[in-house]
């Protein structure tokens, strides 16, 4: 039976709430303790839409290659990671937000709603997270590059000098 079947059957027969609810106990299907008849609907709906969210949170976390989606392409690797910072603050902003300002949004999604919410959430700001590690990967690499440059430039020069030292040394040692 569908869920608006039994929501249509327990209002047109209010005095089925006893049969129903040993049929939803007989398939091991047992709400919260209710007031009214469609509030076990209500409740059965809510379980199953948290069940769902955390579902999909779990496929998310576990088929979702993190670290091959971007978000953005990386031209100057200081102002992408700088972007991707602001991306993740204004994806708990919206959040944040529309939790705030949508409350009858959640109630009709019998809790759904809101749920999936933080999944997405999550699931741009773990990309987000994943992008910046590899940014700042290309970031300390190309640092460590400049920076083995710089002393290979430093020897050089030294090496140089301590060549032109000891020549002039020589020649004058000569003369």
């Amino acid at each position: 039976m569908s869920l608006a079947s039994c929501v249509a059957y327990l209002r047109m027969d209010k005095n089925k709430k006893a049969t129903v609810k040993a049929v939803l106990d007989s398939v091991g299907v047992s709400p919260r303790p209710v007031t009214t008849l469609t509030s076990m609907c209500s409740k059965l709906t809510e379980g199953e839409a948290a069940d769902l969210s955390q579902s999909l949170g779990h496929l998310v976390a576990t088929h979702v290659p993190f670290n091959k989606v971007k978000l953005l392409e990386e031209r100057d690797t200081n102002v992408a990671l700088g972007h991707l910072a602001l991306f993740k603050e204004m994806m708990t902003t919206v959040r944040e937000s529309i939790k705030a300002e949508a409350g009858m949004f959640n109630l009709a999604t019998h809790g759904l709603g809101f749920s999936l919410l933080d999944v997405f959430e999550k699931l741009f700001t773990r990309c987000a997270d994943a992008q910046i590690a590899a940014l700042k990967g290309v970031c300390d690499e190309r640092q460590t590059e400049s920076s083995e440059t710089v002393l290979q430039n430093i020897l050089q020069l030294m090496d140089n000098s301590l060549t032109d030292m000891i020549t002039k040394n020589t020649l004058e040692l000569w003369k």
